[in-house]
């Protein structure tokens, strides 16, 4: 899973279950958002920190073998499996601060996590391109390369 945090903090969030410190899918209307709201995932952990989820995969049901436009406005279901959308994401990264965090978990239980202190990328004429990602922490085997100006990050289990 991954999620960036501030995001669902940061906006206007229209539900309620924020206050209550409720992991949900709210509809959020970004400052100077030039679309309709749209639906994201909020998640809430104990310590309070609040995460937009902008990928989730579980069981393999949804199809991430899709075409740029799919991944340009997002697909799958906000409650279930799916991506928030290549847009979404590099307008949220671009407007506030965020944290960048990947959950990972084996079929056996196992759980690691990377987590990086910011994290932002470029429009769609770059092709989205990651342009900045912070100092890493977490328990994951980390290892970064940079493939065409790109920082690719691979997180084996080790």
């Amino acid at each position: 899973m991954a999620k960036s945090k501030n995001a669902c903090k940061h906006m206007n969030v229209k539900i309620s279950t924020m206050l209550a410190r409720t992991s949900a899918v709210v509809l959020i209307y970004p400052d100077k958002w030039p679309d309709d709201p749209f639906q994201a995932f909020c998640e809430v952990h104990e310590n309070g920190e609040v995460w937009t989820v902008f990928q989730r995969r579980m069981g393999g049901l949804e199809n991430f073998f899709r075409n740029w436009t799919s991944y340009k406005v997002g697909f799958g279901a906000t409650d279930d499996e799916f991506w928030l959308g290549n847009e979404k994401l590099f307008f949220l990264t671009n407007q506030y601060n965020v944290k960048l965090r990947i959950d990972l978990r084996t079929i056996y239980g196992s759980y690691f996590y990377a987590e990086y202190d910011s994290f932002l990328l470029a429009n769609e004429s770059t092709n989205y391109t990651l342009t900045s990602i912070g100092i890493y922490s977490g328990n994951a085997c980390l290892y970064s390369f940079y493939f065409n100006l790109t920082l690719i990050t691979i997180l084996p289990f080790c």
